[in-house]
């Protein structure tokens, strides 16, 4: 008797349209997968993966039983997909096609809901005989992703549907760039609903893997749930897969458990580059939950901005943008160009646009004929977070210290001297520290000075508001020069870094009586002003405190890790 007939074959799962959230698992033995369930590891995701590149060489071998494939399949409590993947599908094993048939053969006749063959090994398969639910796939090469490359592969996969059978087409290129990936998905978004599984490996389509849903993929693929590890040194699961989230933050970005982005959904993006764990999506998706708008916050870093620019503008699905370094002055350029409708007072003044919104809507013969239209929420919200923590509107006879000369440091010098303050620009390269002095522009610029950060000069200041924008701090690396002598009662510290939430820099404020004021503040403003600017118009009433306050909340378990982007 062989090991594919030892057992009867149990009933056929009774799930009927699960969820399309899948987390794929990838351990070296059945154990390890037991253990990784139990420790949490699958999450709420809808369907189990089971990738058994490892695993199957012992069922070859007989160290592996078909009763131990059922008792996996079992301890999923949901609907299982059964995998093998060798080198063409970032896999390890290295068995022949007959091998991995009889294997995966065998798991159907274990319960599996649904087995993952790659088309290439369909014609030496020999498993048309077997019920279950097909995923044929393929992660080939699309040397020029456009609709004609990828229709000719879907046609091929679409050939070995069996007719009625519910068989699923699963197409993951490599992606290299963003731009590409936008092909793939506007591609995606012309295929039969409920028919195919399409998004791009690799860290440049990440984003794809959030977005596969709104633009029809059956189901999308995650990395585990963090889980603390037995042994650290020997972690129960390996990668399945390069670009995979991990499935709390897939949820998050979704909005939470029960609902998942559809064709109907509206879309917007963060840019940046790199942009791989930002807290934008989650935060934005806490907002869209709590005021019941049904859109997607997606992470993008193309290498050319302008082009994803024009290409989300003219779909009608899209209403603006997110920008962050290094593409604000790019973002600045498109609203004041052919094609764009201005800027607001601080982006124009600043130089760099963190918004880009798509204003206008279909002219008579029906074309989206959209404008540009920059603004700049930083500074906003630097001087609404200082005015609170001063408990004045105004900062007429107070002097600022902004530490760093980057695009923070433009934004919150322009904040201060909107509000009246004296300002002075501290940087350890002087020339930079007086480009901003020189660059920002705005009526009361006349009390805009620059010093060097390493200078006598910047040690004598006493400033009433300190304001530091460099990544020093960031996770405890490093610590931006304030002198203790700076540190007085009363004296306000906006720290820009909000990862950890109190910085050295604020302990040493609060220790000294003066008034710390948390980068975590600083961002929840501009991303709710941000909100506003982007998606202002589609919300018929707007509770601003009930979205802050879930925002706010979005933003601490990002930052606990508890919905980390961090693939495993």
């Amino acid at each position: 008797m062989s090991p594919t007939d030892s057992v009867p074959s149990p009933a056929a799962p009774s799930h009927d349209a699960p969820g399309p959230l899948v987390v794929s698992l990838l351990a070296r033995t059945v154990e390890q997968f037991h253990q990784a369930l139990e420790l949490g590891a699958a999450g709420d995701a809808d369907i189990v993966e089971f990738r058994l590149d490892h695993v199957a060489r012992g069922f070859l071998d007989g160290s592996v039983t078909q009763e131990a494939l059922a008792g996996l399949i079992a301890a999923a409590g949901r609907p299982t997909i059964v995998a093998i993947h060798g080198q063409e599908g970032f896999g390890t094993f290295r068995g022949s096609v007959t091998q991995r048939c009889r294997v995966l053969a065998a798991a159907a006749k274990a319960g599996a809901s649904y087995l993952d063959i790659d088309a290439s090994f369909m014609a030496a398969a020999n498993l048309d005989s077997v019920p279950t639910r097909r995923i044929l796939s393929t992660h080939q090469d699309v040397d020029a992703m456009d609709a004609g490359a990828l229709d000719e592969i879907a046609a091929e996969l679409d050939a070995l549907v069996r007719p009625g059978s519910n068989d699923l087409v699963k197409i993951i290129p490599q992606a290299e760039r963003a731009e590409d990936v936008l092909v793939l998905l506007d591609w995606l978004s012309g295929r039969p609903p409920g028919s195919t599984i399409a998004f791009a490996s690799g860290q440049p389509g990440s984003f794809s893997r959030l977005a596969a849903t709104a633009f029809g993929s059956a189901l999308v693929y995650a990395a585990p749930s963090a889980f603390e590890e037995p042994d650290p040194g020997k972690p129960l699961l390996s990668s399945a897969a390069p670009g995979q989230l991990r499935v709390p933050h897939v949820r998050a970005a979704w909005g939470g458990a029960g609902h998942v982005p559809t064709r109907d959904t509206r879309l917007a993006a963060v840019c940046g580059r790199p942009i791989g764990h930002s807290a934008s999506p989650v935060t934005h998706a806490a907002a869209f939950r709590t005021l019941g708008l049904d859109a997607l916050f997606l992470p993008l870093a193309p290498t050319s901005f302008e082009a994803v620019a024009r290409v989300v503008r003219d779909d009608p699905r899209w209403i603006g943008l997110s920008v962050t370094a290094p593409f604000k002055i790019d973002a600045l350029g498109l609203a004041n160009g052919e094609d764009g409708g201005g800027a607001c007072g601080a982006a124009a003044a600043i130089g760099a646009a963190n918004t880009l919104c798509f204003a206008g809507e279909a002219d008579a013969s029906g074309s989206l004929r959209r404008r540009f239209e920059a603004a700049n929420t930083d500074a906003p919200a630097v001087g609404l977070a200082i005015a609170a923590g001063l408990g004045r509107e105004e900062f007429k006879g107070l002097t600022a210290v902004v530490i760093g000369a980057g695009g923070a440091a433009r934004a919150a010098t322009y904040a201060l001297i909107d509000r009246g303050a004296c300002v002075v620009v501290a940087a350890r390269r002087p020339s930079e520290a007086q480009s901003i002095a020189d660059k920002t522009r705005c009526p009361e610029s006349q009390g805009l000075t620059a010093v060097d950060l390493e200078s006598d000069e910047y040690t004598a200041l006493r400033p009433d508001i300190i304001v530091h924008t460099t990544p020093l701090g960031t996770d405890n690396i490093g610590e931006p020069k304030v002198p203790d002598e700076h540190l007085r009662p009363g004296v306000l510290v906006l720290d820009a870094v909000y990862r950890p939430r109190e910085t050295a820099l604020l302990r040493r404020t609060a220790a000294a009586g003066g008034i710390p004021v948390s980068g975590e503040r600083w961002f929840l403003l501009q991303a709710w002003l941000q909100h506003v600017a982007l998606f202002g118009d589609l919300y018929a009433e707007v509770d601003s405190a009930a979205a802050e306050s879930a925002m706010g909340e979005a933003l601490q378990l990002w930052l606990s890790g508890q919905t980390s982007s961090h693939s495993a």
